[in-house]
Formats: structure tokens, sequence, C-alpha cells
């Protein structure tokens, strides 16, 4: 059998966290994202809340900065 890079289930912190990122910076609000991506795909929900709480520390941080 052919081994693929299929994604069964969303459980790898990196690509989480850089897909919650780009679905922010693209309008997304994070109140909408846990349901909808349960809809796509099976989530780690635990591991995407901690990946929430850190755009959450990110965007706070920048705007402090700005």
């Amino acid at each position: 059998m052919a081994k693929t890079n299929e994604i069964t289930r969303l459980d790898d912190r990196a690509l989480l966290r850089q897909l919650v990122r780009e679905l922010v910076d693209g309008g997304y609000c994070l109140d909408e994202l846990d349901v909808k991506l349960s809809q796509i795909v099976p989530v780690d929900l635990d591991l995407l809340h901690e990946c929430f709480l850190e755009v959450e520390g990110a965007d706070a941080s920048a705007r402090r900065a700005a």
C-alpha cells in the first residue's frame, strides 16, 4: 500500500497553530473555529484550546507593542 499524507485528525500542535493563525488572520473568529474545524475533520479539542490561548496571547502582546 502506498503511504499518503492525508490528514485524518488534527492533532499536530505546529500544524494546528499555523492553521488557527491563518484562519484568524483571514477574518475567522476563534469562537467559531472549533465547531467549523470539527465539521471538516476530527480535531484534538484540548490541543485546539491551547492553540487558541497561544494565538490570543500573541495578539494581545502585539496590540500592547503597537
